[in-house]
């Protein structure tokens, strides 16, 4: 099975529609989904998705850190979501009033998706208050070293903190990355393996006895006529590395239907 951990829906039918026809092109066969506009409405927008192709999408929660009350987490797990997508916050990722939203989502087994590194730039952030500094890959690790159990995916990698990113990914075994925005258009397969360098020596393995590329899920983030691009670009690293077919097998699809709780 292969899933994509990283789909912004889009607004309309077309949207969906589009994204399908993408993903059969590919061969993709799941779709982790999550509203691009955030906020009720799209939450609606990706549960009525769901609803209607509960098959092939995986609904995700849009929560506003220090906007949105814990509580909403409840109501979207009660509602079928399966993980909650965080990016933008008021302030750090590590600040302990978001502590109480990050306990009911490990207590419900709701896979947290946090935006990690530079967030593309928006006329409208003027009067968000945006601040990538609060997206830092480190500033997860206060709240991993909490919730030990929590599924947690980062996105992009820590994008330009690959490095931070990458060692919070060796200490943190609950932790994953995916590969998404600029990453694999900049960075070469060289850098991305010495970073991603332990476990092919049994003294540097994690507590489960994984490689570091057991910790790398795929994701596109992008719109669906350049979903194959990206995952062409996951193909190249693996290419270019060679990789063992078992653990691409698991970026591609298995470690990320472990974490959701689904067969690959």
């Amino acid at each position: 099975m292969i899933i994509d951990c990283h789909v912004h829906l889009g607004e309309g039918e077309e949207a969906v529609e589009e994204r399908l026809a993408a993903a059969d092109a590919i061969g993709i066969d799941r779709l982790v989904v999550f509203s691009g506009r955030g906020g009720g409405d799209g939450n609606e927008d990706v549960l009525k998705a769901f609803q209607a192709h509960p098959d092939r999408f995986i609904p995700f929660g849009w929560f506003r850190l220090g906007r949105d009350e814990p509580t909403l987490i409840d109501e979207l797990a009660e509602r079928g979501f399966k993980g909650i997508k965080f990016i933008r916050p008021d302030s750090a990722y590590n600040d302990l009033r978001y502590f109480p939203t990050y306990e009911r989502c490990a207590e419900r087994n709701l896979v947290g998706l946090f935006h990690t590194g530079i967030v593309g730039r928006r006329d409208a952030h003027q009067f968000l208050d945006v601040d990538t500094e609060r997206m830092k890959p480190i500033k997860l690790d206060r709240v991993m070293r909490r919730f030990t159990e929590w599924p947690v995916v980062i996105a992009h990698m820590g994008n330009p903190w690959h490095d931070e990113a990458a060692m919070m990914l060796r200490w943190h075994h609950n932790l994953h990355s995916d590969l998404s925005g600029s990453t694999l258009k900049y960075r070469s397969p060289e850098y991305l393996r010495s970073l991603l360098w332990w476990g092919e020596d049994e003294t540097y393995k994690d507590k489960f006895g994984r490689v570091a590329f057991e910790k790398i899920v795929f994701g596109t983030d992008v719109a669906p006529g350049t979903m194959q691009e990206v995952y062409d670009d996951y193909q190249r690293l693996f290419d270019a590395i060679e990789l063992d077919a078992d653990v691409r097998a698991k970026v591609m699809g298995g470690t990320m239907a472990g974490l959701l709780g689904m067969k690959a």
